[in-house]
């Protein structure tokens, strides 16, 4: 015979949802409807900038070719964001949650805009760092925020809805990368020579695809709706910023430090292949923004119909193994997509991957937080974040070339390595945590026969 559960743990996610604060509900919106633009952009950018410049562009009187363009491009918004990251964790803490996000998506439908009308090489690369300025803020405030309106017993599963939720959005923004420069650029085709004036540049395709990337503007402006009727969830930080840029006000150092380091094996592989995965899967297998969109889709659903089992390993498993155990889960996916000598293969591994790997997003995200004092918490989401997204963008600079090398295979195999240490850094460091032993159901309580 079962017996009951735990007291304070939520039955169901039905039961969890009705719980959450209308903050966190407005939150799930918000964050929603911003991963949209993620989606879009993950599947057409890059296949933007290579059909407006290939085969090679000139900066500043200096030939580049198209992929370390590309990989100059996206690595300078991931630089930013992570430049970013620990002043937006300070204004965060200091000013509010809420003001960060509006600056967030301001920033977003600016330079989603922009996108129809810049044509220089160097423009692009300094939208793109405009971008990562922008998007630092809700990358960095959105943790923190979760933690502040979500009670322990519900938190697990308000970070693994969110999880979902996000996940769901990035696949409507995959489909519609994958989808709107075919239909657009059979509209395009009808319509007389310089029907569309100033947007009407380069190719057809990518004209197709500028207007496609063009559909961050009206998702940016939807998810502006939420946050109006979001209230502050935290009062200002009575530190003076110069010394919160000290850090006087972090009493937990250690673990700052530690989730640093964690955070930075990991960038350090995922930055090496992630990011250029649209060229590489171009260069290797012939696709396009379809198939690669395709691609996206099934790794996304897969990752949303897997994150659900979350909280059942971390009842199982505790939160520091549940991470530990899915990121191995995910190493011999990732170095068999070194040797995918099909499209079809490439696309299975790159799935399986991302449905073992990404179990454990919500669940270092929710533990980052849980470590950490009130008043640290935005401070250390932008110290990893920062950390994470130099480490990313530094690699998104190396991957560029090592494409253009013909070498992209050997970065699966070092992105496996290096969650091969992230994972060993985890168990070593905060294996038998309070938190972590707090996290762990006993078995009677998960139901047993």
């Amino acid at each position: 015979m079962a017996v009951p559960r735990a007291p304070g743990t939520p039955t169901s996610y039905r039961e969890a949802l009705r719980g959450f604060s209308k903050n966190a509900k407005l939150y799930l919106a918000y964050a929603s409807m911003s991963q949209v633009n993620s989606g879009i952009f993950i599947v057409a950018f890059a296949f933007y900038l290579q059909e407006l410049f290939f085969p090679e562009v000139v900066i500043l009187g200096v030939p580049v070719g198209i992929f370390p363009f590309v990989g100059i491009a996206l690595g300078l918004n991931f630089v930013a964001h992570g430049v970013n990251s620990l002043p937006a964790g300070f204004i965060g803490d200091k000013y509010g949650r809420k003001r960060s996000f509006i600056t967030a998506s301001l920033i977003a439908i600016a330079a989603g805009a922009a996108v129809l009308v810049v044509q220089a090489p160097l423009a692009l690369l300094l939208l793109g760092v405009v971008v990562g300025l922008g998007e630092a803020f809700h990358g960095v405030v959105g943790a923190p925020f979760m933690m502040e309106n979500s009670r322990e017993q519900e938190r697990i599963h308000l970070f693994t809805i969110s999880g979902v939720l996000t996940t769901i959005s990035t696949i409507v923004g995959a489909a519609l990368a994958a989808t709107l420069p075919l239909l657009l650029g059979s509209w395009i085709e009808g319509l007389p020579a310089g029907s569309l004036g100033f947007l009407e540049f380069g190719t057809t395709r990518a004209t197709a695809l500028r207007l496609t990337l063009f559909m961050a503007v009206p998702f940016g402006l939807a998810e502006l709706v939420p946050l109006f009727y979001m209230k502050e969830s935290y009062a200002r930080a009575p530190e003076p910023l110069r010394e919160m840029f000290l850090l006087k006000h972090v009493r937990h150092k250690a673990n700052v430090g530690k989730l640093s380091v964690l955070t930075l094996a990991f960038a350090l592989g995922l930055g090496l292949y992630f990011p250029l995965l649209p060229l590489h899967f171009g260069a290797a297998y012939g696709v396009a923004e379809v198939e690669f969109g395709s691609v996206v889709i099934a790794n996304n659903l897969a990752i949303a119909a897997a994150i659900f089992a979350v909280p059942l390993l971390v009842a199982r498993w505790g939160k520091v193994r549940a991470i530990v155990y899915t990121r191995l889960l995910a190493v011999p996916f990732l170095a068999a997509l070194a040797f995918a000598p099909t499209l079809f293969l490439a696309g299975l591994f790159l799935v399986l991957r991302g449905a073992s790997s990404s179990l454990a997003f919500p669940v270092v995200g929710s533990f980052s937080m849980e470590v950490m004092d009130r008043n640290e918490r935005a401070t250390t989401a932008g110290m990893t974040h920062a950390v994470f997204d130099l480490s990313y963008g530094g690699m998104v600079f190396l991957a560029g070339f090592i494409l253009s090398a013909g070498l992209y295979s050997l970065t699966f195999l070092v992105g496996a390595g290096l969650i091969v240490v992230n994972a060993l850094l985890w168990l070593r460091w905060f294996g038998d945590h309070p938190v972590d032993v707090a996290s762990r159901v006993p078995a009677a309580a998960r139901g047993t026969e």
